[in-house]
């Protein structure tokens, strides 16, 4: 009774190797999952900045802050538009979130330098900081993405041009 025969034997063996078959293409299925969603969020990650690198190219030529001449679309910022925009998105703060999401965006006048005094209605001439939006997580921040890219200022008031930076940060909450 101790001796097992020749078929048993034989379809024990052919059971402990579709087991471990089993085994083996259980695993490398799990370690494929794994990659392939390591390099899904990578991809997501990248979209994401390159979808924010767009955003503050196509920031400037918002009809909310580009200068324009007759109707005619300058390659400058407004700064008159500037100030009318901080007020805009106070008024529409749910619009803008919905549009721009925890973002904080400020453009600072480089060349001729001036002071760093904000701009807002009480004070438009002694000033070089325009703080357009401003919309930080409150719960926290998981990252930060900062990109710069400079801009033309268009005076009105003096039809005068000045060097800018648009500094546009987005946050991950």
């Amino acid at each position: 009774m101790g001796i097992l025969k020749k078929g048993e034997l034989q379809t024990q063996e052919t059971i402990l190797a579709v087991f471990i078959f089993t085994i083996i293409i259980i695993i490398g299925m799990v370690v494929f999952f794994r990659f392939q969603e390591n390099s899904l969020n990578a991809n997501a990650a990248e979209f994401r900045l390159e979808q924010f690198g767009n955003k503050i190219v196509a920031l400037a030529e918002t009809p909310e802050l580009v200068y324009t001449e007759a109707g005619i679309k300058k390659n400058a910022v407004d700064t008159l538009k500037l100030i009318a925009f901080q007020n805009l998105v106070q008024r529409k703060k749910k619009y803008y979130t919905d549009k721009l999401g925890y973002m904080n965006i400020t453009i600072t006048q480089v060349y001729p330098t001036k002071n760093k005094n904000k701009c807002s209605v009480n004070r438009i001439s002694d000033c070089s900081v325009w703080e357009i939006y401003n919309n930080v997580p409150k719960d926290g921040i998981n990252s930060r993405i900062r990109r710069e890219t400079p801009v033309s200022l268009y005076f009105p008031e003096t039809g005068k041009y000045s060097i800018g930076v648009l500094s546009a940060e987005v946050y991950n909450a």
